[in-house]
């Protein structure tokens, strides 16, 4: 299930704000041009005007010294044979990508899109299933006489939805009437992702190596008591 939600505006004006992204090429090859965000995240145009702000460091180990890669060494594009063709997209590096390093960009970005729609559509959809006969267009409900109790289940990143629902009190709908009866989070880990924030990027997770700089991995660890 997809959803595609709005760019936020404030007052009809064009929303800019402060932008990082980790980048880590695991070629064995030279790559001189990778993806700005992880896997099927939102990628935030970047404001060119802004570029003398913009900022990228490299290091192999997130423990050590950043190196500071110079404006005119690197831009937002794709290099596709032997051409570099403007993507906000991508990251070129003149040098290319050294394999397993950790490239740290930080740019002025624009139109965060209200992400946290996808949690809330969540709730309102199975709710609807669950309880409702029909809506206000006068379509029907097909599963109100079938649908007893509702479950979700989710793996690795989708658990981590799953946790971040529950943690931001989205089980209950609007008329305080409960929506999943049981949730199975699995292999998700102890932390919940980058669903519900200004400019987010969902696909975000920690691990050792990778993505320590990102704030998914918060308390509670657990559905348990903790301290």
């Amino acid at each position: 299930m997809n959803i595609n939600v709005p760019v936020v505006t404030e007052n009809g004006k064009t929303i800019t704000g402060k932008i990082y992204s980790e980048i880590i090429s695991y070629s064995n090859n030279i790559t001189y041009s990778h993806q700005v965000v992880r896997d099927n995240s939102i990628v935030y145009t970047p404001v060119t005007e802004l570029k003398s702000q913009a900022s990228l460091t490299m290091r192999q180990y997130r423990w050590e010294e950043p190196v500071e890669v110079p404006h005119d060494h690197w831009s937002f594009a794709r290099f596709e044979n032997d051409k570099l063709i403007p993507d906000p997209g991508y990251l070129y590096i003149k040098e290319g990508f050294k394999p397993g390093w950790l490239y740290d960009l930080v740019y002025i970005g624009k139109n965060p899109k209200l992400t946290g729609l996808g949690m809330a559509a969540i709730r309102d959809v199975v709710s609807f299933f669950k309880y409702e006969k029909g809506d206000e267009s006068g379509f029907e409900n097909p599963l109100v006489d079938v649908i007893d109790y509702a479950y979700a289940w989710g793996h690795s990143q989708s658990a981590r939805l799953l946790y971040h629902y529950v943690y931001q009190d989205f089980n209950g709908d609007e008329k305080k009437r409960i929506v999943f009866d049981g949730i199975i989070s699995n292999c998700g880990g102890g932390g919940k992702g980058l669903f519900n924030s200004r400019f987010a990027q969902t696909t975000r997770h920690g691990s050792h190596h990778e993505n320590n700089l990102f704030p998914v991995d918060i308390f509670p660890f657990n559905t348990v008591e903790q301290y």
